[in-house]
């Protein structure tokens, strides 16, 4: 029924549409863009998300596009502060809307300026790549957009060669104005690496996360760069030795990165724990490893760098999961970024071995030391969502 990507993926047209202000403008040439476009709605009101939809404006030029809220109104402030809106020169050079964030939110933000909405202060609420499509909450839960908050698009430009241009990205929502019986929350599960050895073809990452209070998950979609080789979920329940599977990918692919919904919520309780582990191939052998020379690869925001956690969807009758996991990820990937500049700056060249890196400080070990994961259990709980066509604020 809907064959034409530029057109919304429903029947009745977005309550919100967010669209770029002006054209961005990409460079032939240079790092990636990450760029980030704050929009202000000015809700007075809590707003209860149904549905949310991004269309890239220019499907060469857009990789993938993260959408959240901020509700403490610190990235509207840093927006005018980081953002090039006009070329600086004559020079190819990249310019648009909104400021080059990196993956994360191009700073680090003082908790102490967080003056409003310090209960529900940001979340992520759609992540969209090439024939994902729109998202669609539970029938019976809705997300939380806090009131006087910001919208945030974050929109990823790899390079093509040539200049390109986005005119028309956009971002819809869909409103409910009922109260919801259930809130559903976003969480992130992360691991512990900072880097992966050159030439290593199955190096493993894990990591562990908390369940803060009983709720229901329904989405698990995880994200690695083009090293990813395998993903696992686990649930172990408080008290207990046994994990069961809840999510295996064997196949990872940088450019299919789905979300996996279960067939019925699976339940959750108060103090149970949610594992991952990730396996990535940095050999010559990998079809997907960047071309050029093997070389140690560090946790950062760029392609070349590599990233390990997983997005989690909950719902439960309290709206508590995730609201400090993101503002920890983000520390942590500027740490990433700090370790690989002071390897990179010590005058030999990238770090050939962990064994050089015994002598520098604030290097968290590459794994938990807990117990091995019990690859034995394969119990297919989730499923890939069927695949969708791709496709100044007005309400």
């Amino acid at each position: 029924m809907f064959d034409d990507p530029d057109e919304w993926h429903d029947s009745r047209p977005p309550d919100f549409v967010f669209t770029l202000p002006q054209a961005t403008h990409l460079a032939a040439q240079g790092d990636e863009d990450n760029r980030t476009i704050v929009f202000h709605p000015g809700n007075k009101q809590n707003l209860h998300l149904e549905r949310a939809e991004f269309i890239p404006g220019n499907q060469r030029a857009v990789h993938h596009a993260v959408d959240f809220y901020d509700g403490t109104g610190l990235l509207l402030d840093a927006q005018p502060r980081l953002g090039t809106p006009r070329p600086r020169s004559t020079d190819d050079e990249d310019n648009g809307p909104g400021y080059n964030s990196g993956m994360g939110l191009g700073f680090i933000p003082d908790p102490v300026k967080i003056m409003r909405n310090q209960d529900n202060p940001c979340g992520t609420f759609l992540g969209s790549v090439t024939a994902v499509g729109a998202l669609k909450y539970p029938d019976e839960a809705r997300l939380v957009i806090p009131s006087q908050c910001d919208i945030c698009v974050q929109i990823h430009y790899p390079r093509t060669g040539r200049p390109e241009f986005d005119e028309s990205s956009r971002l819809g929502i869909w409103l409910d104005k009922r109260l919801p019986r259930l809130y559903s929350t976003g969480g992130i599960i992360d691991t512990t690496f900072k880097l992966i050895p050159k030439g290593e073809p199955d190096f493993k990452t894990t990591g562990p996360c908390e369940v803060p209070n009983d709720c229901l998950l329904w989405l698990i979609s995880p994200h690695m760069d083009r090293l990813g080789k395998e993903f696992r979920a686990w649930q172990q329940p408080a008290g207990s030795p046994e994990r069961t599977l809840l999510l295996e990918v064997t196949n990872y692919g940088f450019n299919w990165q789905h979300r996996y919904l279960p067939q019925e919520p699976y339940p959750m309780k108060k103090g149970s724990t949610l594992h991952v582990e990730r396996i990535f191939d940095n050999s010559a052998g990998n079809p997907r490893h960047p071309p050029g020379p093997e070389q140690t690869v560090f946790l950062g925001d760029r392609t070349e760098d590599e990233i390990a956690f997983a997005v989690i969807g909950t719902m439960a009758e309290q709206n508590s999961f995730g609201k400090v996991e993101w503002l920890r990820y983000l520390d942590k990937v500027y740490q990433g970024k700090d370790l690989q500049a002071r390897l990179r700056g010590n005058g030999e060249g990238v770090v050939d071995s962990l064994e050089r890196l015994r002598g520098l400080d604030a290097i968290t070990p590459m794994q938990h030391p807990g117990n091995p994961l019990d690859h034995s259990l394969r119990i297919p709980r989730m499923k890939t969502r069927e695949r969708e066509t791709t496709p100044t604020a007005t309400a």
